[in-house]
């Protein structure tokens, strides 16, 4: 998640901020496993349990952990990745 100048990486129960740009940051994440879905958030797929329509053209994520994000970007890769995994 996007913080200013910095990242903060959930990851479980822990947080981690580091001085990186969004860009630097989903450079570096492999592309099959993490995706980018809005403007200041790269979701794990895997941590992905259901997308939600909320209106026409909107769209929401539900994460494994209860957290929801705001999808802008990605729908159709976060549907394949669900259909098959």
């Amino acid at each position: 998640e996007a913080a200013g100048n910095y990242m903060v990486l959930h990851c479980g129960k822990d947080h981690h901020v580091y001085r990186e740009t969004m860009a630097t940051l989903e450079q570096q994440l492999p592309s099959e496993r993490f995706l980018r879905v809005n403007r200041s958030a790269i979701v794990n797929l895997e941590r992905v349990r259901e997308l939600q329509a909320v209106a026409a053209e909107e769209h929401v994520l539900l994460l494994k952990g209860g957290e929801m994000l705001e999808i802008t970007r990605g729908v159709r890769e976060v549907e394949h990745w669900l259909k098959y995994n």
